[in-house]
């Protein structure tokens, strides 16, 4: 199922900080890593964008990062003017390789199988391209970052990316994630929403893959929705009634709950579940941070009835303050 993926970088260490969550997955899962820098077309003088010169009229490229061990970085991408597109694509491409040759040889002398490539074109395009040319099933990034080569925020790409892929998407905000792990932590256990929508459901697949090959805890999360906080009235009249259709509620989301439970621990993992009050993306949130080291993985969208939570706005939501790393899981993927 998850077999290679796909880690843009820029050259930051906002960036590189998804790098230890993909590790620990690609050891597990004897996963191989691609690693990619986008050369955003947007950043190239526009009066140059249609030379025939250099490497710009490839897609993207393999980059042989064995002959760049104990090179030096040529510098020099800030003292070019514009309009000077061929030497300025060959600063950038040094500095580049490079950086990527470094992560290579770090990433390969703890075991794991990896390759760089260097891409150009609009970042989130760029991205979802060479994952598809690839034969990537997995895109690692940070939320955030910025430097010379891809102008604007990585944060914006990320977005797009989570929204546009049809791959499962491993993001984390660096920013935040600095306040809930240490340096050296490990993803201790998984976390997984559920809402009981067959959406939701799509990431048990991968839940059992992750969970099953790394050892880790598995806790399910329902966050029943009040029938109070979304009625429109507020008479008395109606909290007694409203009282006992969210205690019926919270009843059929632990059936729920031990089911899913039951039939996860029948598959060798270890299994808890918990219902979780509040609105749905502050409760996922504070869950996280109380007990960090999770991994959360969770469906882009779910619709349950009565409930009628979209799991969309609360992956947004978790993805920018939970300081745990998201797998997120588009709703179209069924793998097996």
């Amino acid at each position: 199922m998850l077999k290679k993926a796909l880690v843009p970088l820029d050259g930051t260490d906002l960036a590189e900080g998804i790098l230890a969550y993909v590790k620990q997955l690609a050891s597990g899962l004897n996963m191989s890593m691609t690693l990619l820098t986008v050369i955003d077309s947007d950043a190239l003088d526009a009066s140059e964008k249609k030379s025939s010169d250099g490497p710009s009229d490839r897609a993207h490229y393999h980059i042989d990062t064995d002959s760049l061990q104990g090179a030096e970085s040529e510098s020099g991408v800030h003292d070019l003017e514009g309009g000077d597109l061929p030497r300025l694509i060959e600063s950038a491409e040094s500095q580049i390789k490079h950086s990527l040759g470094k992560q290579v040889a770090e990433l390969a002398s703890e075991g794991v199988e990896v390759e760089a490539i260097i891409a150009f074109g609009q970042p989130a395009d760029a991205i979802m391209r060479v994952a598809r040319d690839e034969n990537c099933d997995l895109i690692a990034m940070s939320t955030h970052g910025r430097n010379v080569v891809e102008r604007g925020l990585l944060g914006s790409v990320t977005n797009k990316v989570v929204h546009s892929s049809h791959l499962p998407v491993l993001t984390v905000t660096p920013e935040t994630a600095r306040k809930y792990w240490s340096k050296d932590a490990k993803i201790a256990r998984v976390m997984v929403p559920l809402d009981g929508s067959e959406l939701a459901e799509t990431v048990l697949p991968y839940v059992e893959q992750i969970a099953g090959a790394l050892s880790l805890e598995v806790v399910l999360v329902r966050v029943p929705r009040s029938v109070a906080a979304r009625s429109p009235y507020s008479a008395a009249l109606l909290q007694a009634a409203s009282r006992d259709v969210d205690q019926e509620v919270a009843q059929d989301a632990e059936r729920y709950l031990k089911q899913v439970a039951e039939t996860l621990a029948t598959k060798g993992l270890d299994v808890t579940w918990k219902l979780a009050r509040g609105p749905a993306g502050h409760s996922l949130i504070e869950l996280a941070r109380k007990e960090p080291n999770d991994l959360i993985i969770m469906s882009t969208h779910g619709r349950s009835g009565f409930r009628n939570l979209v799991l969309g706005s609360v992956a947004e939501a978790v993805i920018r303050a939970s300081g745990d790393p998201v797998l997120v899981i588009p709703p179209d993927r069924r793998d097996s």
